[in-house]
Formats: C-alpha cells, sequence, structure tokens
C-alpha cells in the first residue's frame, strides 16, 4: 500500500523505508528507498511540492543512458556502469531534500520491464528445423513490460508511448539487430553457433529486417533498459542445431531390403517425439527408384498425424533389378526423405 497523500512525517517515512533516523536529508536519500516508486525524493530545483508534471518531466528521478546505435548504447552502459539510475537529491538550495516527496511512495513496486532472464541463465537455441529444414524458426523475447499503474514507474513513464523493443545478437565479431522476433531461418545468423550474446533495449524507430549493429537511421534513439538480479541484460544464449520443441511437423523413418526380386519397406510419420507436432499429410506417395529413374510408386492418399502418436506405411515392390535402388518418400509432392535399398543375402 502506498503511503498517504497527506499528514506525512518522518515517523511515518521511517518506518515505511526501515530507517532508524528522523533526519529529513538521511530518509531522502537512504538507500532501501524502492526506486521503481513514482513518487520519492528527487532532485529538483524546488523547495516544496513537486507535481506529478513536475516529476514526469524527470522522468521520476530516473536517468536513462541513450544512444544512436544499439553498438554504441551498449558502449555507454559498460562505460557509464549503470543502465537505468536513480537521482536522489543532493541538498542545498539547487537540489533540497523535502519530506514531501514522499507523498503516495509505495514501496513494493516492482521492475517494470525487463528481460525476465536471471543472472547467470544461459537460454538455448534450438535452430535445427531452420538450418537443416529451411524452416523458419523464431524467437520470441518479449519480458516484463509494465505500461499503466498509479504508483509504479511504468514503461510509458520512461520511454513514452512510440517506442520499439529491439534486440542485438552478438557472435563473435558479428553483431546485427532489429525490433519484433527473431527468425533464425535469416541468412545472416542462420549458420551461427555457440556462445552468442543478446542485448536488449528500446527505440524510437522499427526494424523489420537485421542490420548491423553500428549502424541505425538517422534519428533514431535507443534507450537502455531496467535490470535486476532477474533481469539480465545482455545476457547469453547457446545456439545450437538441435531440432526445438514442436519445429517439426515429423520424424521421417525408411527402412527397405531386397530379397530376390521383391523390395520390401517400412515408412514412420513419427511425432510422438518433442521436435514433431504433428501435421495433415497430403498426397503421400512412396516410390522405388533406379538411379534417377522410377521403376514404381504407391499412393497411400492423406492422413492426418496427430501430435504423440505416428503413422508407418509397410508394402512391398515386384523388380527384376539388378541395379542400386531406393525408396523415396513424397509428400504434397515434396520430397521428404529417401533410403537405400540392403540387398540380402
Amino acid at each position: 500500500m502506498a503511503l498517504s497523500s497527506t499528514n506525512i512525517s518522518t515517523s511515518v517515512v521511517k518506518s515505511a523505508i526501515g530507517a532508524a533516523t528522523n533526519d529529513v536529508g538521511a530518509l531522502c536519500t537512504y538507500p532501501n528507498i524502492n526506486k521503481w516508486s513514482k513518487w520519492k525524493p528527487v532532485s529538483f530545483n524546488k523547495p516544496s511540492g513537486l507535481t506529478l508534471t513536475e516529476l514526469q518531466s524527470i522522468k521520476f528521478g530516473m536517468v536513462l543512458i541513450i544512444s544512436n546505435t544499439p553498438s554504441n548504447l551498449l558502449s555507454a552502459i559498460n562505460n557509464n556502469g549503470y543502465d537505468v539510475k536513480y537521482q536522489k537529491p543532493t541538498g542545498g538550495a539547487s537540489s533540497p531534500y523535502r519530506l514531501g516527496d514522499f507523498r503516495n511512495y509505495h514501496h513494493n513496486s516492482v521492475i517494470p520491464l525487463g528481460t525476465s532472464i536471471a543472472q547467470g541463465v544461459v537460454n538455448k537455441v534450438k535452430k535445427g528445423s531452420a538450418y537443416y529444414k529451411n524452416l523458419d524458426y523464431y524467437m520470441d523475447y518479449q519480458g516484463i513490460e509494465l505500461t499503466e499503474d498509479d504508483y509504479n514507474i511504468t514503461k510509458v513513464d520512461l520511454y513514452g508511448n512510440s517506442v520499439y523493443r529491439g534486440i542485438m545478437l552478438t557472435n563473435g565479431t558479428m553483431a546485427y539487430w532489429k525490433t519484433g522476433r527473431v527468425n533464425w531461418n535469416d541468412s545472416f545468423i542462420k549458420g551461427w553457433l555457440g556462445n552468442t550474446q543478446a542485448f536488449q533495449f528500446y527505440t524510437t524507430k522499427e526494424q523489420l529486417t537485421l542490420r548491423d549493429g553500428n549502424q541505425a537511421d538517422s534519428g533514431a534513439i535507443f534507450y537502455a533498459m531496467c535490470t535486476d538480479n532477474n533481469n539480465s541484460n545482455p545476457y547469453s544464449l547457446n545456439v545450437t542445431n538441435e531440432y526445438g520443441d514442436g519445429t517439426l511437423p515429423y520424424i521421417l523413418s525408411i527402412n527397405a531390403s531386397k530379397s530376390g526380386n521383391i523390395v520390401s519397406y517400412s515408412v514412420t510419420f513419427d511425432a510422438t517425439v518433442p521436435e514433431a507436432a504433428g501435421a495433415a499429410l497430403t498426397n503421400i506417395y512412396i516410390s522405388l527408384y533406379e538411379g534417377d529413374t522410377e521403376i514404381n510408386t504407391k499412393s497411400e492418399g492423406n492422413y492426418t498425424l496427430v501430435d504423440g502418436t505416428s503413422k508407418t506405411y509397410t508394402g512391398t515392390f515386384t523388380t527384376t533389378s539388378q541395379g542400386s535402388l531406393k525408396i523415396k518418400v513424397f509428400e504434397n509432392l515434396q520430397l521428404q526423405g529417401e533410403k537405400t535399398v540392403i540387398v540380402e543375402q
């Protein structure tokens, strides 16, 4: 619960912030003040009675690092040692201590936005479907974002309404950024593996395609994002060519052997594994090839493969061919897989 807008006293304030002093200056600079409260002691050249409009004009006492590109923003944060800083009053005529600044103070305010990535956690990116299957594989990176509150600082308080959340990905000497979700099927990052740094920010210009981290439109502003132990920024990604859960319609397996003139085959569409999500299978064909020449084919029609299930087709072809044979599987006119026929002795 926030403190009252009236009847603010040193005893009320010291109890709210856990201080052991009645000194106004000490209370206004006490380390335990929750900086995410809109109403709190701030540095402002006025003796008393700050208004909401005045607090808004100084972003409720918060100082943000800003820059003109994502790379320069990250460098500025590292050089200054902070991203979003609370500027308390320092005393004296230009920055007086005001006990009244504690009116409406909310000690239980929370960080208003962040990455939602805890400190030290390494997130895994499984982009196998993009690398091996050329399928779009999107990474959504939106973290917490408080947009409206009477007592808690919000995203709008810090950055205004017209900003976009962006991310810069760095792997070795390469760095690219964009706003919105990231497609790991993009040629710039499709081949990346291993440790990759992710850095989030807010920007005034939307960027829908990956762009070099040192480049941005003229006039674009990049704002640092709030951080704490549960909202690290930057943070680490472990990029792999594994398949992510639900990123494939199915796993296809083919077994084929020839005994005499009979080729036997078994074809399984498997959606029981975590990587597979199932699919509507259309125009399934199982064909026997000698080199690049189709010898025979069978239509298996359509099938709805439900997540967590599998479908197996078995059958035979008769051939007198003595050459190298293959079983090829087509779905919706697209080759899905093939397997050399093993000749039994």
